[in-house]
C-alpha cells in the first residue's frame, strides 16, 4: 500500500495495530475507482491550501480583535 500508508499515518496512529491494515485496505477499495487508472497505476491526488492571517496591531492593543 506504499503511498498511502506514507501519507495517512496521523490518521491510523489512533487505531489499534491490529486493525489498521485491514482500514486502510478499505480506504484503498474506497479510493481505487478514482485515483487507479488503466495501466495499473495510481494518482497520489491532493490539494494544497495555502492562506495567511493578519492581525492589525492598531486594534489589538485597543483591545480589539478585527476579524
Amino acid at each position: 500500500m506504499g503511498w498511502l500508508t506514507t501519507f495517512c499515518g496521523c490518521f491510523t496512529a489512533v487505531l489499534p495495530e491490529g486493525e489498521r491494515e485491514d482500514y486502510l485496505e478499505s480506504v484503498r477499495e474506497c479510493i481505487k475507482p478514482a485515483l487507479y487508472d488503466a495501466a495499473g497505476k495510481w494518482t497520489a491526488d491532493y490539494v494544497r491550501l495555502r492562506f495567511a492571517a493578519r492581525l492589525q496591531v492598531d486594534s489589538c492593543l485597543r483591545g480589539e480583535w478585527a476579524v
